[in-house]
């Protein structure tokens, strides 16, 4: 995958991510009266966000696994991006490819986990305390 196609995907998956996590603590934070009565009023918010209050477990069901299934594309992102570094190790320290298998394979597994996660870990954090501050006014205005 070209180079610019990849970092635009990456930075999708990681906006995905975000706003689904956010979501889900925004659903999870917001005024279930608010909703009701926003409901009741028959704004499109109120019918969109009590259709979800009313079948809450199938709502955050979708949610996490919509945030699964981009977690994992991020993870193969994540890989494809640092590729190319560990192939520029394997050649300045001139091993062969099964030397280079054996004794890198679980490092690189190691940093890549640890990137990704430091990465995605520390804007979900961001996201989900913008959107439970927010909650409220995120379910009533749609």
């Amino acid at each position: 995958m070209a180079i610019p196609v990849l970092l635009i995907v990456f930075f999708v998956s990681i906006l995905l991510i975000c706003f689904f996590a956010g979501i889900e603590v925004a659903f999870g934070a917001a005024n279930k009266l608010s909703i009701e009565l926003s409901k009741k009023q028959g704004t499109y918010s109120g019918k969109t966000w009590g259709n979800f209050a009313e079948h809450p477990t199938r709502f955050i069901g979708t949610i996490l696994l919509a945030i699964n299934i981009v977690l994992v594309i991020y993870g193969l992102l994540v890989g494809q991006m640092i590729a190319p570094f560990w192939i520029w190790l394997k050649s300045v320290l001139g091993l062969s490819e099964e030397s280079f298998v054996n004794y890198i394979s679980y490092f690189r597994l190691f940093v890549e986990t640890v990137l990704a996660s430091a990465i995605i870990l520390s804007l979900v954090v961001l996201t989900r305390a913008y959107f439970k501050a927010r909650s409220n006014s995120l379910v009533s205005n749609g």
